[in-house]
């Protein structure tokens, strides 16, 4: 599910990066008692007295990207937005597949005739949306909000944002350019390369594009989405299985937002007149960058971007009734004693804990660990074979001359085979993740359909990674040697780290002329950094936006995901990736994606480092918890109280172990 910011995917818990899941109660309203009697569970002490009873303090370790959710693709961000915004249905409990309806009335089947199939293919898909609902403003949910916040989703289409989960099933594209070029074409004449080419003069392509075809391309969203009566209509042109999961709450981007605020932000009016001017903003000049108004049981109550610490404060008008927390405060807190020392004392109820240092806080008085959850999440090692050369940072003389690397540098497969052989998942996975994740066998992690787990893998082996440096750039490389920089996020430490530090002193001992820095930039400047195409190589992860492998291989193999766009990789995986998801025969799907995952490995595309177990830690006093891997931590479901406990029934169910001091 989006990008994940990195070394938080590698801690033992993770909050605002949206890996480890707080639910509501299905019903809404405060969680159920534990299904467990008092007996079972040690209760804290008579003399630890709760602190800040109607706050809570989560001592966090990165900061948000935006506060749009047509843009934010990130974890951190998607946190914040799903406690402010809600979308039409909602995972039911723990499941990953079964759903119930929450800004809907509804969830769409068949057999309730909000979803029908048509005899050319296509298919309608109806939500009708629950009365009474206001967002925090006051206004009230219409159609035409929900209508206009997809509209505008599809319209905005920020680069590597998250606009291509809608684009693909209701226009068949990846982005509204590819859209507009393809109608253009189909006017003029021209082909879609000679349109591209003529956008190369200096001026963004879609002001190329003739006024007609911009004016038809917002008609025809209006088109695959939009108000009739009180439900909002999606119109498919073929089936797309995977569709409601891209819909439910935990994907920022499916967020219903009040047309009329945000017009009055100084978002995109609503009219075809004037998208264009709206289509992929920089960042801080987006209207709803730093505002929102969302119809959730939290409201913003201040960002503030220097020290990158959130409130969010009830909404006492919510339409399932009041959280029972009154206020939150999300603390990016970087430096470990500080965050341990918060913790410890109880200033802070949830913590960030790094794997390396779990030992410091196992056994603390007053603290419950949760762990053993799998994570449909992955971390890569990424290599970029087209980097963008201009201004850059991290490839030295940007020649392969020993000083530096060329921009082509990682296009040569035996590079990128004899980096996956220089690096030691051994040491990684016990000591830096303590035994606690699985080495993936490629992009499909274990528990997504279609994962072969059968799939070869790389493993050290510095005499294999000699001969594939021996024989990269037709053997100049072993000659001249070469030096660049890895990107890591801030803080870089921990696991993340340890995996920079594995490769690069590996890569030392395969030969001493090569060698391997460490630039370590912050969350946001990533971000930016990773769509530019700057870092030749870097640390990143994906947690799944919904649950099929497509979502896995999109982003990473085919020539416009969200990480391949920027990667150099090309189209030769694509055709491959939409037969796999055009066909709904499962013995099909399998042979296309086993092969993808058997190519991936070939190719060395990037070096796939973990899928992690996780570890949730929290003071005695907060209850409410129990676990799903496809959404964020959920704060409606928090209270605080001296027998607090999280969904045991729940718990023992996804056989999680609790363990309390």
């Amino acid at each position: 599910m989006k990008r994940i910011w990195i070394w938080v995917g590698l801690t033992a818990l993770l909050v605002a990066g949206g890996i480890y899941v707080i639910v509501t109660n299905p019903g809404g309203g405060p969680p159920p008692s534990p299904a467990v009697t008092p007996s079972e569970e040690k209760k804290p002490p008579e003399s630890q007295a709760i602190k800040n009873p109607d706050t809570l303090i989560i001592a966090d370790a990165g900061d948000i990207d935006t506060l749009d959710p047509a843009f934010a693709y990130d974890t951190s961000s998607g946190f914040i937005l799903f406690n402010i915004y809600e979308n039409l249905i909602k995972y039911k409990g723990a499941s990953t597949e079964e759903f119930e309806p929450l800004l809907a009335t509804e969830v769409p089947s068949l057999e309730n005739g909000l979803i029908a199939q048509h005899d050319d293919g296509s298919v309608t898909i109806a939500f009708p949306l629950r009365s009474g609902i206001r967002f925090h403003n006051g206004n009230a949910l219409t159609a035409e909000d929900a209508a206009y916040s997809f509209q505008r989703l599809l319209l905005l289409d920020r680069s590597g944002g998250p606009s291509w989960l809608l684009l693909s099933p209701l226009l068949g594209v990846n982005s509204i350019e590819d859209y507009a070029v393809e109608l253009e074409a189909q006017a003029t004449g021209k082909t879609p390369e000679e349109i591209r080419q003529a956008a190369q003069a200096g001026r963004k392509l879609l002001e190329t594009l003739s006024p007609a075809t911009l004016k038809r391309v917002c008609e025809e969203v209006k088109s695959a989405v939009y108000a009739k009566e009180d439900r909002v209509v999606f119109e498919l042109p073929k089936p797309f299985p995977p569709f409601l999961s891209i819909l439910a709450h935990g994907g920022s981007w499916a967020s219903l937002i009040d047309k009329e605020w945000a017009v009055q932000q100084g978002a995109w009016s609503g009219e075809c007149s004037d998208w264009v001017s709206f289509h992929d903003p920089q960042k801080e000049n987006d209207p709803l960058y730093e505002k929102t108004n969302g119809t959730g049981p939290f409201k913003l109550e201040k960002w503030d971007r220097t020290t990158s610490e959130v409130w969010l404060i009830r909404n006492e008008s919510y339409w399932r009734g009041p959280a029972r927390i009154k206020r939150v405060i999300d603390k990016n807190v970087r430096e470990w004693s500080t965050r341990q020392l918060m913790f410890i004392n109880g200033d802070a109820d949830i913590a960030v804990v790094p794997r390396q240092f779990v030992d410091q806080i196992d056994g603390a008085k007053g603290v419950r660990l949760i762990k053993g959850q799998i994570n449909f999440t992955l971390l890569y090692l990424f290599f970029n074979q087209k980097v963008r050369a201009e201004g850059n940072p991290y490839i030295g003389s940007g020649k392969l001359d020993g000083a530096g690397i060329p921009p082509d540098f990682f296009a040569d497969r035996d590079v990128r085979r004899g980096f996956a052989y220089s690096f030691d998942w051994e040491t990684f996975l016990t000591q830096a993740l303590k035994g606690e994740a699985l080495k993936p066998t490629g992009p499909i992690p274990q528990g997504v359909p279609y994962h072969n787990p059968e799939n070869p893998t790389y493993a050290l082996d510095l005499a294999q990674a000699k001969e594939h440096f021996q024989k990269a750039w037709n053997g100049q490389l072993w000659e001249v040697g070469f030096r660049l920089s890895g990107v890591c996020v801030d803080p870089c430490e921990g696991a993340s780290k340890t995996a920079f530090e594995l490769l690069r002193r590996n890569l030392q001992r395969v030969n001493p002329k090569f060698q391997l820095d460490i630039a370590v930039v912050p969350w946001s400047t990533f971000l930016s950094q990773s769509v530019q195409g700057t870092p030749p190589l870097y640390l990143s992860g994906w947690q799944e936006d919904y649950h099929d492998a497509h979502n896995w291989v999109f982003p990473i193999m085919h020539s416009q995901g969200t990480y391949s766009a920027y990667l150099g990789i090309g189209t030769q995986y694509d055709d491959l990736i939409e037969q796999g998801l055009a066909t709904l025969d499962p013995q099909r799907r399998r042979e296309i994606y086993y092969e993808l995952q058997r190519r991936a490995y070939e190719d060395a595309i990037a070096l796939f480092l973990d899928q992690p177990l996780g570890r949730h830690y929290q003071q005695r006093w907060v209850g409410g918890y129990y676990y799903n891997p496809l959404h964020p931590l959920d704060l409606y479901a928090l209270y605080k109280a001296p027998d607090a406990q999280p969904n045991l029934e729940l718990a023992r169910a996804l056989s999680l172990e609790i363990q309390e001091w």
